[in-house]
C-alpha cells in the first residue's frame, strides 16, 4: 500500500509545477542586495506558492551529501531566519509522508530526486578540516505549506545561489574552489541560457563558535581580503560585485513602506546549491600529499573548463 501511494503521488507530482508567474499587479518596491524586487500581494498568489527540487549525485552512502547537487524552483530567502526556504505543496506533503513510511527509505535504499529536504554541500571541501567538514552539510528550511502571504520577487531570470567560500582570500582558491564550482553548478542544470542575473549569496555557517580553518569568516582580516578579491574577480563571470553579500549582511531596501507591502521572504523562480565535488581537486589536498597524484580528478571535464574559461 505504501509503495502504491508513493508511486501515485510521484506520478501526480511530475505533472504539477507552480513556478513564479508574472503578475499584472506586481510592482517594484525596492531592492535586495541592489537587485530590484517587486511585491506580490497575497491576492496574487493563486492559491499559494510552492517549491520544487531536482537533485542529482545520490550514491546512498553516509557522505552522499558531498556529491549531491540540486536545482530549485521558487526558492526564497528568509530575512528573519537568514536562511533559504522551500514551501511544500499539498502533493509534496503527501509524497514526504509516503516516503517516510516506506521501508526502503527507512533502510536508506531509496531516495526521490525531487525531495525538498535533500542535503548538499554548500561548498568545496578542505581535507584539513577533518570532522568539521560536516559543517557544510545543508538543506533549505522546509515549510509544510504553500506560501499564501505576500512576498518580494526577484526579476525573472535571476538564479539565487547559496554557497560557502572555500578560501576566497587566496586567488587560486577563489577561481578553482568557488567560481569553478559555481559555474559547474549552473552549467549542469542548463541555467545559463535563460539566466539574466546570477546572484551568489555567501553563506555564513550557523551554530558554530568559530568559522572553519582558513575561510573568509575566520578573522576580520581574512573577511576583508575575501571581499576585496570578490570585488576584483566577480565581473569576470558577469556578476556585479555590489549584488554579492552574505546571508548575515544582505540588505533589503524597501522604498515603498506601506503596510501592504511588507514580507520576510525574497523569492526567486530559480536557485541551485551543492558544490562539494565540483571544484578542481575534490577531496585531495591540493598536491600537499603524494597520494594526490595517484589519479586524475578532472578527467572528462575539458569542455566544462573550456566554457568556464571563456
Amino acid at each position: 500500500e505504501s509503495s502504491q501511494k508513493l508511486r501515485r503521488v510521484t506520478e501526480n507530482k511530475a505533472q504539477s509545477s507552480s513556478p513564479v508567474k508574472s503578475k499584472s499587479n506586481v510592482r517594484v518596491v525596492g531592492t535586495f542586495n541592489n537587485v530590484p524586487i517587486s511585491y506580490v500581494p497575497p491576492s496574487s498568489t493563486d492559491g499559494g506558492l510552492h517549491s520544487t527540487a531536482h537533485c542529482i549525485g545520490e550514491h546512498f552512502h553516509d557522505r552522499a551529501w558531498l556529491h549531491r547537487s540540486c536545482e530549485y524552483r521558487n526558492i526564497c530567502f528568509d530575512t528573519e531566519e537568514k536562511d533559504f526556504v522551500l514551501f511544500r505543496s499539498p502533493m509534496e506533503v503527501s509524497l514526504a509522508d509516503a516516503m517516510n513510511k516506506h521501508k526502503m527509505v527507512q533502510n536508506g535504499l531509496l531516495t526521490v530526486s525531487s525531495a525538498l529536504n535533500t542535503s548538499v554541500s554548500l561548498g568545496g571541501i578542505n581535507a584539513f578540516w577533518g570532522s568539521d567538514q560536516s559543517a557544510l552539510e545543508w538543506a533549505p528550511i522546509i515549510r509544510n505549506e504553500e506560501l499564501t502571504e505576500g512576498y518580494y520577487l526577484l526579476p525573472q531570470g535571476t538564479v539565487l545561489l547559496p554557497f560557502h567560500s572555500f578560501a576566497a582570500m587566496n586567488i587560486g582558491h577563489l577561481f578553482w574552489d568557488d567560481l569553478l564550482p559555481i559555474y559547474s553548478l549552473i552549467d549542469m542544470f542548463e541555467m545559463i541560457p535563460d539566466m539574466t542575473t546570477l546572484m551568489p549569496l555567501r553563506y555564513t555557517l550557523k551554530h558554530r563558535e568559530r568559522a572553519l580553518w582558513a575561510t573568509c569568516d575566520l578573522r576580520d582580516q581574512t573577511l576583508r581580503e575575501c571581499k576585496q578579491q570578490f570585488k576584483k574577480v566577480l565581473p569576470l563571470i558577469g556578476v556585479d560585485p555590489k549584488i554579492m553579500r552574505s546571508t548575515e549582511d544582505s540588505i533589503l531596501n524597501i522604498t515603498d513602506n506601506s503596510e501592504a507591502s511588507k514580507s520576510r521572504y525574497i523569492c526567486s523562480s530559480k536557485g541551485a546549491a551543492g558544490m562539494g565535488v565540483l571544484n578542481d581537486h575534490g577531496f585531495k589536498t591540493h598536491g600537499w600529499n603524494k597520494g594526490d597524484y595517484e589519479y586524475s580528478y578532472n578527467a572528462g571535464r575539458g569542455s566544462v573548463f573550456n566554457r568556464f574559461r571563456n
